[in-house]
């Protein structure tokens, strides 16, 4: 809907453009010629206006970008992983309790790949399949490999994360939890943040790329982005996977600036 306004905005000021230019024309000498000279000269205006702000506002050189996004993009790669530390020795039991967990079917249908005493290994429904690994004080959940997530599915995928990650942290009651995602694009497609952080760096003299930042001031998630992915990492659940979802829709900028 927010695509086909744009499109309608666009039209509107290009006949918008056209008008003035005939009626210009018209208080000048009425030809024809001179129609198409003072339609040209604004579209030509128009269009460096576009440019400026493109070059030189960042809520509109994302918002371009989540256009262009919107036909190129079929897919990203996520990769995610969780990590929870305790205050006290963890041993099997621990492993135990999280195996009658993913057995309830609460997350689909899971099934136990492998499991020793410190380690267990699931599917669930053949698409996540994860490693649990307890150390002494710490527990890792990790994915095999990377979710290839189709960017219609991205609210889906988001929310059945989020509730494995809560249903995990719920079950072992950790005294800490971090949260991290590593969204990529696929070999070839740089990430979107780059051009937007590094607009004016020619990218043949551009050898290492990394920036650090967080949306708001007082938020404990940290966005790491490179050339070709993005790192989201925090120790609430709710901000992290709320960061998830600006930095897909391109709308995560640091202190606050997507509102």
């Amino acid at each position: 809907m927010t695509f086909i306004f744009i499109i309608i905005g666009h039209i509107l000021i290009i006949v918008l453009l056209l008008w003035f230019g005939t009626l210009i024309n018209e208080k000048i000498n009425n030809d024809y010629a001179g129609v198409i000279t003072v339609f040209s000269l604004a579209l030509g205006i128009y269009s460096i206006v576009l440019n400026i702000l493109y070059q030189r506002w960042q809520k509109f050189h994302l918002f371009a970008n989540r256009i262009f996004l919107m036909f190129r993009r079929t897919h990203t790669f996520w990769q995610p992983h969780f990590h929870f530390e305790f205050v006290q020795y963890c041993d099997s039991s621990v492993i135990e309790d999280l195996w009658k967990h993913f057995s309830t079917g609460e997350y689909g249908k899971t099934v136990k790949k492998d499991q020793t005493l410190s380690t267990l290994r699931v599917s669930i429904d053949n698409l996540f399949i994860m490693s649990l690994r307890i150390g002494d004080t710490s527990l890792d959940l990790a994915f095999d490999q990377k979710l290839l997530v189709p960017s219609h599915l991205y609210d889906t995928y988001r929310q059945r994360l989020s509730k494995l990650a809560e249903g995990v942290r719920n079950t072992v009651n950790p005294a800490t939890a971090k949260y991290s995602i590593i969204v990529s694009f696929g070999d070839g497609n740089r990430n979107p943040y780059y051009g937007f952080f590094v607009s004016r760096v020619p990218s043949k003299l551009l050898q290492n790329f990394q920036v650090t930042f967080r949306l708001r001031s007082n938020s404990d998630c940290r966005i790491e982005a490179g050339i070709d992915k993005v790192d989201i990492e925090g120790e609430s659940l709710t901000d992290t996977f709320d960061a998830l979802n600006q930095v897909l829709s391109l709308k995560a900028l640091p202190l606050g600036g997507s509102k």
